[in-house]
């Protein structure tokens, strides 16, 4: 399958293989991944070479945005062949080591052993998650990039808010005496008016 995720070619990721099963989970943001990941520029040198990457939550800044943004679409047993181009991750070439090779094109190539769903986030990872996405998203509207910034802060409490209960005894609702999950909730829902006020 080939998916062109901003639909302007910036982004371009070709899965292949069949999930393991048809309820298979993706990648999405704040899920636990098991992944191998290996990055390589235009030219051919492999700037990132790790066989596995173990208990990743994705959305959490570990990889390059565009990398993270583009495994919502890689499902469990999958391979994927990931291109970004570079104005896709100008914002992380200074945050990683590796950051020469992301100011060029680059190829990710990824395959996807198991991934924890959100759901089945403890109430202490949630709240570190929303507060991840939270920050980030308040850098992004010192910038100025205001749509960008109202999307970490839609994701982020998507992660924080009540969960409606399933009858999983994994899953947590937020409860009220959570004072700080209560005031991050507050927080997201101030800076969701302020992003939508610009």
């Amino acid at each position: 399958t080939l998916s062109d995720r901003y639909l302007d070619g910036t982004l371009m990721v070709s899965s292949y293989g069949q999930p393991e099963d048809s309820y298979a989970s993706a990648c999405r943001d704040s899920a636990l991944a098991q992944l191998e990941v290996t990055g390589v520029t235009s030219n051919g040198t492999v700037f990132y070479d790790t066989t596995n990457l173990t208990d990743l939550r994705i959305g959490n800044r570990i990889l390059p945005e565009a990398l993270e943004t583009a495994l919502a679409l890689v499902k469990v047993g999958q391979r994927a062949k990931i291109l970004a181009k570079a104005s896709r991750m100008r914002d992380d070439t200074s945050r990683f080591p590796y950051g020469w090779a992301l100011e060029g094109d680059v190829t990710w190539d990824v395959k996807c052993h198991n991934v924890t769903r959100p759901a089945k986030m403890s109430l202490e990872d949630r709240v570190e998650a929303t507060r991840i996405r939270k920050e980030w998203g308040n850098a992004l509207f010192r910038d100025h990039r205001y749509q960008e910034a109202l999307d970490k802060y839609e994701i982020a409490y998507s992660v924080i808010r009540p969960q409606i209960l399933t009858g999983n005894s994994e899953q947590q609702a937020v409860k009220p005496s959570n004072t700080e999950a209560t005031q991050l909730k507050i927080d997201l829902c101030l800076n969701k008016a302020m992003s939508y006020k610009r």
